[in-house]
C-alpha cells in the first residue's frame, strides 16, 4: 500500500480536547471491515487520524467544523479520505445529501466511483442504499442521497447540503465554495470539506482558504 504522510501534520487545526471523540471514531470498525473487502486493504493509521479530526465532536456531540480544508501530496490516499466521508455522512444521517464536486466531472467521479465501490463490495452496506447508479446518484434507502455536480454556481444554489466535498481546491473558483457553505446554512452538523493538493499564484479560492 502507498506510504500516507505521517499525522500529525505540519499545520493543523489542534483538538479541543486530547481525548476528543469522533464521528469517524463511531464508525471506524464498520469502515475497516468495507475497505478489505472492497479494496484488499484497511485505511492506514494517518488517514484514520485525519477522519477522526476532521469529524471532531464537541462536548454536546455536534460537528466542531463547519468548513475544512485538507492539503496534502500526491498518491497520499485523497480519494480514499474523500470517499470515506461521504460514506461516513451517508449512514449518519438518515436523510443526507452529499455533493461532490471538481475541476471537471472526471474527478469527481473518482471519489464517487470509490464509495459506491466498497457499497457494493460488502452485503451490510449495500442493504441499506436503494439504488447505485454511475451518473444518477447513490440513495439510501431512508432518503440519503450523494450526487455529482457540476462545477458551476447555478448548479449548488439553493441545496440543501449535509456535506459538500470539493476536489481539487486549488482548481476551483471561490464562489463555488461560498454557494456551498451557503446550501448548510444554519443548521447543525453539516459542513463543507476540501481536499487538494498544492496550487499556484493563480489558485485563489485554495489562498482565500
Amino acid at each position: 500500500m502507498r506510504q500516507v504522510e505521517a499525522w500529525p501534520p505540519p499545520r493543523f487545526s489542534a483538538p479541543l480536547s486530547a481525548d476528543h471523540d469522533s464521528l469517524w471514531r463511531r464508525y471506524e470498525p464498520v469502515f475497516q471491515i468495507a475497505w478489505r473487502q472492497a479494496m484488499g486493504y484497511t485505511l492506514d493509521s494517518a488517514q484514520c487520524a485525519l477522519l477522526h479530526a476532521v469529524t471532531e465532536l464537541r462536548s454536546d456531540g455536534r460537528l466542531r467544523y463547519r468548513q475544512v480544508l485538507v492539503s496534502m501530496a500526491r498518491q497520499n490516499g485523497k480519494t480514499e479520505i474523500a470517499a470515506a466521508l461521504g460514506l461516513l455522512v451517508m449512514l449518519w444521517k438518515a436523510t443526507a445529501f452529499v455533493v461532490g464536486i471538481a475541476s471537471s466531472r472526471e474527478q469527481a467521479s473518482l471519489v464517487y466511483d470509490r464509495t459506491m465501490q466498497v457499497i457494493r463490495q460488502n452485503p451490510a452496506l449495500a442493504g441499506r442504499f436503494s439504488r447505485l447508479t454511475d451518473t444518477r446518484g447513490i440513495r439510501s434507502k431512508t432518503g440519503g442521497r450523494y450526487e455529482i455536480k457540476p462545477a458551476k454556481s447555478a448548479a449548488l444554489q439553493g441545496l440543501p447540503i449535509d456535506l459538500g466535498l470539493v476536489d481539487e481546491v486549488h482548481l476551483l473558483p471561490q464562489n463555488l465554495w461560498t454557494d456551498l457553505v451557503n446550501g448548510t446554512g444554519g443548521r447543525d452538523d453539516c459542513f463543507v470539506v476540501g481536499i487538494t493538493t498544492a496550487g499556484d499564484e493563480d489558485s485563489q479560492l485554495l489562498k482565500h482558504l
